[in-house]
């Protein structure tokens, strides 16, 4: 996980990363607490959108051992969900 994190973090030109696994409810909170906080800034008018940056290259594993993947490719010429 650590190496994901750094990985999204590189990708992302060190900005910020929330790691999450549904396993450990306080990556759960973390992302409850953002969201939250998200919210909050948008009621006041506070809030300005930001694009989050490109998504960090990842594996899809398949029945065939699976690949590594990023979002620069043509639409639709690697068939995948998220």
């Amino acid at each position: 996980m650590d190496l994901m994190v750094a990985d999204a973090t590189a990708a992302r030109e060190s900005g910020p990363v929330l790691a999450l696994s549904r396993k450990q409810q306080h990556t759960i909170d973390d992302l409850s607490a953002w969201v939250r906080s998200m919210v909050a800034l948008h009621r006041t008018g506070s809030h300005t959108p930001q694009d989050p940056g490109p998504m960090a290259p990842h594996f899809h594993a398949d029945e065939d051992g699976g690949y590594i993947h990023t979002h620069d490719e043509e639409p639709d010429t690697v068939p995948h969900r998220h």
